[in-house]
Parts: C-alpha cells; sequence; structure tokens
C-alpha cells in the first residue's frame, strides 16, 4: 500500500496549483477543470489500492478464503467508477463453486463488470431526467473516460427494481377527515404497434395555497408495472391503511376523467365519493359548442344548476347548428360524457370539501415529461420501470441511494491486512510530523505561496 504518499503528494500539488492561482491569477473555469482532474486521479488511485489491499488481505488469510486456492496472481481489470477508470490486479481462485475473482466479488463487480456500482447508481439517477444517451455521456463531463452508451444505461435500469423499495410508514397514523385520490394515465408511443397506457394515481390530504399557486399536501404517488388494475388499487389501499387512520377518514375522493378504471377504485373506499375532472368535461363542451358562444354560455350555466335536461336541450340545439358529421359526432359524445358522469359533476354541489382535480397536470409532470413529450418510443416494460423510476422521486426517494441499497446484498465489507494498515498509520503520523517540523522536500526549494505557508504552519505548531 501506498496510500499515504498518493494522498500527501496529490495534497501538495492541489495546494501549490492555488496558492500559485491566488498569487499570479488565473482563469477560473479552467482552474475548476484542472482540480477535478486531480481529485479524480487521485479518487482512482485510492479505489484501486483499497481493491488491491483487500486482494491481499485475502491472500495472505487462508481462514477468509476457506475452500479457496490461488490459481494464478495479478489478472489485470479496468472498472469505470465516478472518478473515471479504475486499474488494478487482483487474484484468480480456485473454490468448490469453480473459479473467481473473489475481491470482485466482494466489490460487487460481476465476471465482465465494466461499470461499478457507484457509477451504475449516478446513471439511473440520471436517467430519470433525460434520455438514456445523455444520461450515458453526463458523467463524462467531470470525469474524463466515463462516458457509455445508451444500451448500457437501459441495460443497468433493467437491472433495478423500484418496486421492491419499500413505501415509507408514518411512525403515528395521521389523522384526516378527507382524503383525495386523482387518477389518470399518459399515452405513450410503442417502438412497435399501438400507444399503451401508464396509469398514474396519487393520494393527498388537500391543497394549500401561497398566492394563486396551490400545492397538494403530502402527496404520494403509484405508477409503474402492475398486473392488473385490481393490483393497482390495492396498492393505494394498503398505503392508506398503513399511513393513516381509516376510521377517522369522513369521506374518501376519488377525483378523474371518468374512464371505467377510475370508477373502479370506490369499489375498495367504501366512503368514497366520484369526483369528475373539470379539465376533461371542458374539453369536451369545447369540443361541442365552443364555436357557439351563446350555447357555451348557457351550457355551462345548465351544468352548475345541476340541470341535465336542460344541458340536453342545449345540445340538441348545437346539433341543429353542426354542418359536419365530425361536430354532430362532438356534439353527441359531450351529452354523453355528461350524462355518464353526472354523479361526478354534482359531487361538487353536494360535498363542499371537493377540490379541484389536477390529475393532468401531475401526469405531463412526471410521467409526459420523460415518457411522451419526446419523440421516442418504449416497450412495454421499459416504459413502466421508467414510470416507477420517476414516482419513487417524486415520492422523495433518492433512486441513487435505493439503486445501491439493493446491490448491497451482493457486496461485502473490503479489508486489509492490519500490518500494511499500521504501516499507513505510522507513514501519516511522519508526514505530519514533518508538515509541523518543516522538514518537507517542498519547503527547501524556491519560495512560493505553499512553502511560504507551510513554513508558517510549522512555526506557528512551535510556539
Amino acid at each position: 500500500m501506498q496510500l499515504i504518499q498518493h494522498i500527501f503528494h496529490t495534497f501538495l500539488s492541489i495546494a501549490e496549483k492555488v496558492l500559485d492561482a491566488c498569487e499570479n491569477g488565473v482563469d477560473y473555469s479552467q482552474f475548476q477543470r484542472e482540480l477535478q482532474e486531480k481529485f479524480n486521479k487521485l479518487g482512482c488511485e485510492i479505489c484501486r489500492e483499497v481493491l488491491e489491499a483487500h486482494d491481499q488481505y485475502l491472500l495472505r488469510n487462508r481462514s477468509q478464503r476457506k475452500g479457496w486456492h490461488v490459481e494464478r496472481r495479478n489478472d489485470s481489470k479496468e472498472v469505470l467508477s465516478p472518478f473515471g477508470p479504475v486499474r488494478y490486479k487482483r487474484t484468480y481462485f480456485k473454490g468448490p463453486d469453480g473459479y473467481a475473482h473473489l475481491v470482485d466479488q466482494m466489490a460487487g463487480l460481476g465476471p465482465h463488470a465494466r461499470l461499478d456500482n457507484t457509477l451504475k447508481a449516478a446513471l439511473v439517477e440520471k436517467a430519470v431526467d433525460m434520455s438514456y444517451r445523455k444520461s450515458g455521456i453526463a458523467p463524462s463531463q467531470h470525469a474524463p473516460g466515463v462516458d457509455v452508451s445508451g444500451q448500457t444505461v437501459m441495460n443497468t435500469i433493467r437491472g433495478f427494481n423500484p418496486a421492491a423499495v419499500k413505501k415509507k410508514e408514518s411512525k403515528v397514523k395521521r389523522r384526516v377527515r378527507f382524503l383525495y385520490i386523482e387518477a389518470d394515465e399518459d399515452h405513450v408511443a410503442r417502438t412497435k404497434g399501438r400507444s399503451m397506457q401508464i396509469k398514474l394515481v396519487y393520494v393527498h390530504e388537500g391543497k394549500e395555497y401561497n398566492g394563486k399557486r396551490a400545492k397538494l399536501i403530502n402527496p404520494y404517488y403509484f405508477s409503474g408495472k402492475y398486473d392488473s388494475t385490481e393490483a393497482l388499487w390495492f396498492d393505494v389501499a394498503t398505503y392508506i391503511a398503513n399511513t393513516y387512520e381509516v376510521e377517522s377518514i369522513e369521506t374518501i375522493f376519488i377525483a378523474g376523467d371518468g374512464a371505467p378504471w377510475i370508477r373502479g377504485g370506490k369499489e375498495y373506499f367504501p366512503n368514497s365519493v366520484f369526483i369528475l375532472d373539470r379539465f376533461h368535461l371542458c374539453k369536451y363542451v369545447l369540443r361541442a359548442v365552443g364555436r357557439y358562444p351563446d350555447l357555451k354560455k348557457s351550457l355551462w350555466r345548465a351544468i352548475k344548476q345541476d340541470d341535465i335536461i336542460l344541458a340536453d336541450d342545449i345540445l340538441q340545439e348545437a346539433l341543429t347548428r353542426a354542418e359536419s358529421k365530425t361536430h354532430k359526432k362532438a356534439i353527441r359524445d359531450c351529452f354523453h360524457y355528461i350524462k355518464t358522469n353526472w354523479d361526478g359533476i354534482q359531487a361538487y354541489r353536494e360535498y363542499p370539501a371537493a377540490v379541484g382535480c389536477s390529475a393532468e397536470g401531475h401526469v405531463s409532470h412526471i410521467l409526459s415529461s420523460r415518457l411522451s413529450s419526446r419523440p421516442q418510443g418504449w416497450s412495454r416494460e421499459g416504459a413502466e420501470k421508467m414510470a416507477s423510476l420517476r414516482v419513487l422521486k417524486a415520492n422523495g426517494f433518492s433512486v441513487k441511494d435505493e439503486y445501491l441499497s439493493q446491490r448491497s446484498t451482493n457486496t461485502f465489507l473490503l479489508k486489509a491486512c492490519k500490518d500494511a494498515i499500521h504501516q499507513q498509520r505510522l507513514l501519516l503520523k511522519q508526514q505530519l510530523s514533518q508538515v509541523m517540523r518543516g522538514n518537507l522536500p517542498a519547503l527547501k526549494g524556491h519560495t512560493t505561496y505553499l512553502t511560504k505557508a507551510l513554513r508558517g504552519l510549522s512555526q506557528a505548531s512551535s510556539l
């Protein structure tokens, strides 16, 4: 091990550069890039030292590798890390299960792994917000050489199971009079065939306002891979049961566009009421009578007065004015939509606690911005996995941490030989002592800001 020498020499180099910059001036952007390069190089060296030190530990301590015997030494491997390429040598062992580089296994690196788990976690985290290709090249901005293909990013994501992440549970169940469930779906283009629907459901406790801006209170989102709609609603119901005192909930409002799968949510909550999303109602009304201002105004008045007969009369009048088959169909669709969802329209008058539905905006922010707003096609597996990642982030989880948590089951604590560690501790004390006494080679040459600083430090320590 030469860990302390690497760290100390790098520190001197960085310190010299920093002080020269302060003395002579510097291009700040260039200075940052060079500083980043030095830290990345040091990071790679430290990772190499740690891996090789543990390999030596296994080599010298047979009790730590029972049943495994040395097959050959000094096999080289290069793996990409957040710092850059880490090149190290390790021992190849033969054991009861065949052959293996044990240090690779203990570090969570497969036989053909090109990326370490920390870099994989960073790629998955970036892919939540940008394309696979862009997330693959993003790390190279701070660590040259860390550039992977979009296919590699996609394969990395497939190795992660967001559904296995445990939902956050309140230590004490919350008491609320009203609870709100909103639901909608995103229409996502497929690589082959017709588009698919990705459902989004979220639970919240109402809205709080800052001026005109509304914010949901304690929202929690659900999306991704579900074998059935029933499985989705069961997941929602389980979350509510684990988070709230269900007995204290007076009413659960289920809001959406009236799709059968959304209305079906009422079956899981006996004290629930369906609320029609006004955004979708507005779209139907606009298509039907948007070109007739007088009928549009009258139709909204009929809706607000809960007068479905009057609404029908107004739309019949619109039919007499319509000239195309397409427009006539839009008018008939509008009345069918109003009639089918009349209970959800009336609920706003019957239940003062009902609030407007914002599902369209949340679908746009959580799903569409990554899945459907760009010209791209998805497999069902890929779209569902990305939806799971998006809601994982929206629910306040660290995608990076959760990925590493799943990988940690395949890793072990890396150790080095006690003698080697002891020698490095002695060397560290020696180096620090030399700094304090002013006996470093860096202090012997021409006078610089660094030598002045170190000499000042040594002089101060002697006072």
